[in-house]
């Protein structure tokens, strides 16, 4: 008996240790976060944000077009990213300006990279600007 349980407890371990790890063959790209709320802008002021990235992968990642769209609201800004080629284990920036429009903007921002898993990564930023009461 115990030495069914002993074999029992290996297995399981054994089991347990095989899970699959996400894969970083390859290019891969990484944000910080995907989803940014800015919440309640006043009037005036400019939108200025910028998303952190990396290249968690083992080969070469290279950001091929970014791109922004209207959701909500209107007048997409332009993404801005820097560097376009990192090698594995450099981090980059994407960088979103905006002068101001009064009302609710949601953004989404597509990042189109030679990740061979997320060719297209998508990302939102909302931000709502309310005129002076």
């Amino acid at each position: 008996m115990k030495k069914a349980l002993l074999l029992l407890t290996v297995i399981v371990f054994i089991a347990g240790c095989s899970t699959a790890q996400p894969s970083t063959a390859g290019p891969r790209i990484y944000f910080d976060e995907d989803s940014v709320d800015l919440g309640k802008l006043a009037p005036g002021v400019s939108l200025d944000y910028t998303f952190h990235f990396e290249n968690v992968g083992n080969e070469p990642l290279i950001i091929e077009d970014v791109w922004a769209r209207a959701e909500e609201g209107c007048c997409p800004p332009h993404p801005v990213v820097y560097p376009t080629t990192l090698q594995p284990g450099d981090e980059g920036t994407l960088r979103i300006q905006k002068s101001y429009r009064e009302g609710l903007h949601l953004f989404e921002i597509t990042v189109k990279s030679n990740d061979p898993v997320e060719p297209e990564k998508k990302l939102y930023l909302t931000v709502d600007w309310k005129p002076m009461e």
